[in-house]
């Protein structure tokens, strides 16, 4: 069943039962998508530095310039046609990063 882009990129909680092109523009542009959470880590990080909590290597590590996985994502996202692994692992990858960088504010209770 095709969603409608609004549909995909403001109301929707999931990327169940989406196309593969739409459920990367889902992750992308939703407030719901990992993009968002992917950007809030970031934010985050980023923060800790600015305050000289952790060193600025956190940034590289775990932070907006760790960007392999977000980068995968950003290439999906420009193309046409997405295939079903391509998608399933760029979200996969993102969502590991971004569980390893909670992991590592976790232990400085951020």
């Amino acid at each position: 069943m095709k969603s409608s882009y609004t549909h995909i990129t403001e109301t929707a909680t999931t990327d169940a039962g989406m196309c593969n092109r739409d459920a990367i523009t889902f992750h992308m542009q939703n407030p719901n998508g990992i993009w968002a959470e992917w950007r809030a880590v970031c934010d985050r990080i980023t923060q800790a530095v600015d305050d000289g909590i952790v060193p600025s290597g956190w940034i590289i590590a775990y932070g907006s310039l760790n960007h392999f996985a977000s980068d995968k994502m950003l290439n999906l996202h420009g193309k046409h046609r997405v295939g079903r692994i391509a998608r399933i692992v760029a979200v996969d990858m993102l969502r590991d990063d971004i569980k390893r960088a909670n992991e590592a504010l976790a232990t400085i209770g951020r």
